[in-house]
């Protein structure tokens, strides 16, 4: 019986072994990662990034990623804390109502060094289609940087206040930088 055993366990660790190991998911680099943006207005453009985000998912491998990036819009930062607390009010995140943005992915379309994602982003209670164009920049097997830009009008989320002495743009540019390791 005990030879039984032995011999079983032993095929077995052998079978294992010769299975081919699974693949290492691919995690954010939060450190080397950002969500940015630019908005236009006759005093001139304002840059800004969300400190806070994280993304709630998996990505297993170039087109099966997963999940949702959800975006803490209190943790906005343009370089002047009197905007940004305005930035955070009812005229335009109404973060104590709405305090987070949130991308849920639906689908991503691989080419030649370069990502689509589409998915529905909802910003203050309104959900919007999204595609994102994505660079690929990879240096090895185990890192990759994913690059990209897209317009959104804000009036399209609610966002519609204006001043009368700096009116801004309707539309907005999101960046976004993700840095990625395996």
């Amino acid at each position: 019986m005990t030879a039984f055993v032995l011999r079983t366990l032993t095929f077995s660790i052998m079978l294992l072994g010769s299975l081919p190991l699974a693949a290492k998911d691919w995690q954010i680099d939060y450190a080397n990662s950002q969500l940015g943006f630019t908005i236009g207005s006759r005093l001139g453009d304002v840059d800004g990034i969300f400190h806070k985000w994280k993304f709630d998912g998996r990505i297993a491998s170039d087109t099966n990623i997963q999940g949702q990036i959800v975006v803490d819009v209190a943790s906005i930062d343009t370089q002047n804390q009197k905007r940004d607390d305005h930035l955070r009010d009812p005229d335009f995140f109404e973060v104590s109502k709405y305090p987070g943005a949130v991308f849920e992915i639906h689908s991503v379309d691989k080419g030649d060094s370069k990502y689509t994602l589409k998915g529905i982003l909802k910003i203050r209670g309104i959900s919007r289609p999204v595609t994102i164009p994505l660079k690929v920049k990879s240096d090895s097997e185990s890192t990759m940087n994913l690059r990209g830009a897209f317009i959104l009008d804000r009036r399209d989320f609610g966002i519609t206040y204006n001043s009368f002495f700096n009116p801004m743009q309707d539309d907005v540019l999101m960046r976004i930088d993700l840095s990625l390791n395996k």
